[in-house]
């Protein structure tokens, strides 16, 4: 089983032609094909769960709903890409409504079981009270544990992907957090300078600050190796990347990103001025 770091969902909504909307992949071709849901009629890519632009040509005032799971995500780091590369494409195309950030770990010692007898036990510090879990042993789901709700615009689940996968001989447990709504849109813009995982560490440190349980800790404060310093665009320096895009607009909407996220985007907003 292949574990990842990384980006494991993506939806953005945007204006562009259809023909800016999804990359360009080798051997893959794209098609065009019926999608009745969520007031769309039309997609075209490779399938809705995977990679797809949804669309009504009917509907002008809809804009394109652009989704890239995480087996499409996969595809198009295989091609080349890399998470900021994703990212940065689909900042400047439009708005991020969703963005899920995956950690899987390999090792048969520990469990999504370990944080819910945190939570039973009273040393599990969140600032959410809508804690649960759903044990589903025997099931393909298996057992994961929630910090927030469905409805809100920032949620974490651990659970057992290795039992979601059916890999028997595997033992993953995946800490995944998911933003939504606006919220997405600010942690992937501030990805952008600081990088995906570092930006969604400090953002699932804000929801548990204190979760109880060594490996959970460890592995969410130990900090991803591209953080450190700006992150630069191919075509732009570092410092003036972040002062013409991220930062202005960080600035503006600051109250969507957790506060360790906003320091870690002040400190690096600094980087070589001094």
């Amino acid at each position: 089983m292949k574990l990842h770091i990384g980006l494991d969902w993506l939806r953005c909504t945007t204006e562009a032609p259809l023909s800016q909307c999804l990359p360009d992949l080798p051997d893959v071709e794209y098609a065009f094909f019926d999608h009745a849901k969520y007031g769309y009629n039309q997609a075209y890519g490779l399938d809705k769960f995977v990679i797809a632009a949804m669309f009504n040509e009917s509907r002008p005032d809809m804009k394109t709903s652009i989704q890239l799971s995480g087996i499409g995500l996969q595809m198009i780091r295989d091609a080349g890409w890399t998470d900021l590369q994703i990212v940065r494409k689909y900042c400047d195309l439009g708005k991020i409504t969703r963005i899920d950030v995956a950690i899987d770990l390999d090792n048969p010692e520990i469990s999504p079981r370990d944080l819910w007898q945190s939570y039973e036990l009273g040393t599990f510090k969140s600032i959410t009270k809508n804690v649960t879990n759903v044990d589903q042993r025997g099931t393909d789901a298996g057992y994961t544990m929630y910090i927030g709700s469905w409805k809100s615009d920032r949620q974490i689940r651990v659970y057992d992907k290795s039992a979601q996968l059916k890999d028997l001989a595997a033992f993953v447990t995946r800490i995944e957090l998911v933003g939504r709504s606006k919220r997405a849109d600010a942690i992937a813009r501030a990805s952008t300078l600081a990088g995906v995982v570092p930006v969604a560490k400090r953002e699932i440190i804000s929801m548990v600050p204190s979760s109880g349980v060594a490996w959970f800790d460890d592995v969410i404060r130990r900090d991803a190796s591209e953080f450190g310093a700006l992150v630069p665009r191919e075509d732009k320096s570092p410092e003036v990347f972040a002062r013409r895009t991220v930062i202005p607009w960080l600035e503006k909407n600051a109250d969507k990103l957790a506060p360790e996220t906003r320091a870690m985007i002040a400190l690096l907003a600094t980087y070589g001025k001094q």
